[in-house]
């Protein structure tokens, strides 16, 4: 486009000078416009080749540097995700580790037989209810983030906990926990977020999530009782906080959206779920002027899930720096270029015009000119041709001549 825009100012230029200044034309003119035509186009046309080659490398550059960051810092994001995730994985497994050997205690399924209590004296059945409370006890002071209790399932309605306060007021019979066992003849294991911890009888309840087993006999697979966990909020805090910089919102929720653990401040709990379904697949997204890319996780073994956002502000910065950088370096590369093929461009005009000088020499009848050929290439040959043309040329004008004054001689 360029090539053919300067073209057309060129014709209308020479139009016009041909209006204006008649129809002869000095040789120094002629030259010159001879001179600026063929630069004109080979300037432009390499220009032209240069600058695209810059440009194409630098978006090329530019693109893949921005791919190999954003696949870094998804990378970076699902692995410190990923460990968040196995953290807490590892804790509930624990957790269940501890839970079913305590179920199978030869202590806890004496304590929880109905046909073995009724059979026992009160001192023996005293004796196992003690014994099962302070193992109660023992797990709970190993591990300061649980609190244990254990439930009859017979009609007495009897249980034991980790804590030493009276349990006479707490009917577990009206718990949802044990609705859903009752309910649900299959169900062996299930987690109830957010529940209060009434078995302490304080003024303010400390707010708990549950994970509840379903105890049976190891004589009869009978159900027996039930053990429920009560996994205090500060336990998941410890796991999910504070394990990187990056990872500015996070949420913890259960298959039915409630949430168990959050923390963050551009986004709210409700807020980061409703993004997780709209972002189904990790996507990226600005808010608030700032970047960040969705990420999630599944708790395995858990019906729990982790909702966070990476922040990407930082990698964009420096995407953009990367991005700067490169076009000044295309920049700087394509003005070497046109200065090289500037000095090409002259290097190589220089011959032809002397040879389209030599040619306008040769029409005016002026036979005695001479090229002084500076290069070895093929252009120095086609000077060292033209001059051997011009030899040859008054070679044969002498011999015509030399002829001519024979033939006069003879006619005379």
């Amino acid at each position: 486009v360029l090539c053919n825009c300067l073209k057309l100012l060129y014709n209308v230029c020479s139009c016009i000078e041909q209006r204006l200044g008649g129809k002869g034309m000095q040789t120094k003119e002629r030259k010159r416009r001879f001179r600026d035509r063929i630069r004109t186009r080979f300037y432009g046309v390499l220009s032209f080749s240069v600058i695209l080659c810059a440009l194409l490398i630098a978006v090329i550059a530019a693109s893949l540097y921005s791919r190999e960051i954003s696949a870094t810092m998804e990378k970076s994001g699902n692995e410190l995700l990923s460990s968040a995730a196995g953290r807490l994985e590892k804790y509930m497994l624990d957790l269940d580790s501890m839970a079913y050997p305590l179920m199978l205690n030869k202590t806890i399924q004496r304590a929880l037989n109905s046909q073995n209590n009724r059979r026992s004296s009160d001192y023996v059945t005293y004796t196992i209810q003690n014994n099962c409370t302070w193992m109660l006890q023992l797990q709970g002071n190993i591990n300061t983030d649980i609190e244990i209790a254990v439930f009859s399932a017979d009609e007495k309605e009897r249980w034991y906990s980790s804590l030493p306060n009276d349990r006479s007021r707490y009917d577990f019979r009206n718990a949802a926990w044990y609705q859903a066992f009752l309910d649900d003849p299959m169900l062996q294991k299930q987690y109830v977020p957010n529940q209060t911890l009434e078995i302490e009888f304080s003024q303010n309840p400390e707010k708990t999530h549950l994970i509840c087993y379903r105890i049976k006999s190891v004589y009869s697979l009978q159900t027996v009782g039930y053990m429920s966990i009560y996994l205090r909020p500060e336990a998941i805090e410890r796991l999910l906080s504070g394990f990187s910089e990056d990872i500015r919102n996070l949420v913890l929720v259960d298959e039915s959206g409630e949430t168990i653990y959050f923390s963050g401040s551009e986004f709210s709990a409700e807020k980061l779920v409703d993004l997780s379904e709209k972002y189904e697949h990790n996507d990226s997204f600005r808010y608030g002027g700032s970047s960040f890319r969705l990420l999630t996780s599944e708790i395995e073994d858990t019906p729990w899930r982790i909702i966070c956002t990476y922040d990407l502000t930082e990698a964009r910065c420096a995407v953009r720096r990367i991005n700067t950088i490169i076009a000044l370096v295309a920049f700087i590369v394509c003005l070497l270029c046109m200065l090289l093929l500037w000095g090409f461009l002259v290097r190589l005009l220089k011959p032809v015009e002397q040879l389209t000088i030599g040619m306008k020499w040769v029409k005016m009848g002026r036979m005695d000119f001479k090229l002084e050929p500076e290069r070895r290439d093929e252009l120095g040959e086609a000077m060292e041709n033209f001059n051997d043309m011009i030899y040859r040329l008054n070679k044969a004008k002498h011999e015509l001549s030399s002829m001519a004054e024979l033939q006069r001689e003879i006619q005379i």
